[in-house]
């Protein structure tokens, strides 16, 4: 057996079982790596079950804690040699200081989840005063520290010409497109509309344009996944549920069982603001949607793949939201079910996604020239003759 050669996935703030990091990323590289997830301590769920390397790193109650546990990932890559290591949080640029000095053999890539300088701007945790400087400072580290990364991996399109054109990097944008797979269809009611939406419930994706959306609708329910974020958001909920008998929450519920659910649904809503925060993120629940057969009704202004009258529509307001689901015929809806899951099955799926992290890896082993594993190298050379 050909040894591989060892690649660590860092992160300080997600889950082990993070569905991106561990269940697209790290498990679509498990054949060609020995891989090793490094993650806080607290952010292991017991009750998961991982086919690889977890190394819990120590973290602590106290405002040093964060740095501490950037020094411990440090430290831990310090001992490695001729390998490839992947940070997936913003307060990990900070550790390529060190590393490139000490272990400057590996590989180092910085997977970038958001725009971090934008998204600070628009922050409620810090006080508004702040908020400008704090801005400029994580841009000046992104200038300092980013050019020390052998590649730079982005969420979308749009931070891949805006770091492509601020700095010459090797840069990718790998879209977080689900995993094709063929779903059951279920048996739908020919009486009622069952609407889904599933994420964050909170104002700012669209709380009350949801609850307002169920209460236009007759001979429909609303179905909820989800949390709220604050007190203020669960007394609206709860209110809510109290005065719409065909709003009907389920509280947070596992994606796995959510893919289940969803096949079930007739029509997805993405109904988040269109402000600085979500407008230029991707709603990766149109996905979802569009995986599970239903047409998405998605706000303008956000970024979207649904096409009107293809797999779903785009709309301007509640009332344009309501005339769609109500005009829906049963045709249309079949038709746009088959659209969506051709789109993700032919273009919008991670499969093409993982492809370019293969690339990008084999790219700069051949590059790097891994001296230690002259076979996984030659391999990745004939790879690309």
């Amino acid at each position: 057996m050909k040894k591989k050669i060892k690649l660590f996935a860092a992160t300080t703030l997600h889950r082990a079982d993070d569905h991106r990091i561990y269940h697209k990323e790290i498990c679509s590289l498990l054949n060609d790596y020995d891989v090793t997830l490094l993650c806080s301590e607290d952010k292991i769920p017991k009750e998961f079950t991982s086919a690889i390397n977890i190394e819990a790193i120590k973290s602590e109650e106290s405002k040093l804690s964060r740095i501490k546990m950037i020094l411990r990932i440090v430290r831990r890559l310090l001992r490695e040699k001729n390998s490839i290591v992947i940070f997936h949080d913003f307060e990990l640029i900070y550790a390529i200081l060190l590393l490139r000095v000490f272990a400057g053999s590996n590989i180092y890539i910085f997977d970038m989840h958001e725009d971090y300088p934008s998204q600070i701007l628009i922050s409620k945790k810090i006080p508004i005063l702040f908020l400008p400087l704090l801005s400029l400072f994580l841009m000046f580290s992104e200038m300092l520290l980013l050019p020390l990364f052998d590649w730079l991996f982005v969420a979308d399109g749009f931070l891949e010409k805006k770091y492509g054109d601020m700095m010459n990097l090797r840069i990718t944008a790998i879209y977080n497109f689900p995993e094709f797979t063929e779903i059951k269809r279920h048996v739908k009611s020919e009486s009622e509309l069952n609407l889904v939406y599933a994420g964050g419930i909170y104002f700012e994706r669209g709380l009350k344009e949801l609850v307002e959306i169920a209460s236009r609708l007759k001979n429909s329910k609303l179905h909820l996944f989800g949390r709220t974020y604050t007190k203020m958001e669960n007394d609206y909920l709860e209110e809510a549920l109290k005065k719409n008998s065909n709003l009907i929450y389920h509280g947070l519920t596992p994606y796995d069982d959510l893919m289940k659910i969803l096949p079930s649904m007739d029509i997805g809503l993405v109904m988040m603001k269109p402000n600085k925060k979500f407008r230029r993120n991707i709603s990766v629940k149109q996905f979802d949607y569009m995986l599970s057969g239903i047409p998405v009704i998605i706000q303008k202004g956000l970024v979207s793949f649904v096409k009107d009258y293809e797999n779903g529509f785009n709309v301007s307001s509640v009332e344009d939201a309501v005339s769609r689901i109500n005009n829906l015929t049963a045709k249309d809806s079949a038709r746009m079910s088959d659209n969506a899951i051709s789109l993700i099955k032919e273009k919008y799926n991670w499969e093409y996604e993982s492809k370019k992290i293969k690339s990008a890896l084999e790219y700069l082993i051949i590059l790097k020239g891994v001296s230690e594993l002259q076979e996984l190298h030659q391999d990745c050379q004939e790879k690309h003759l």
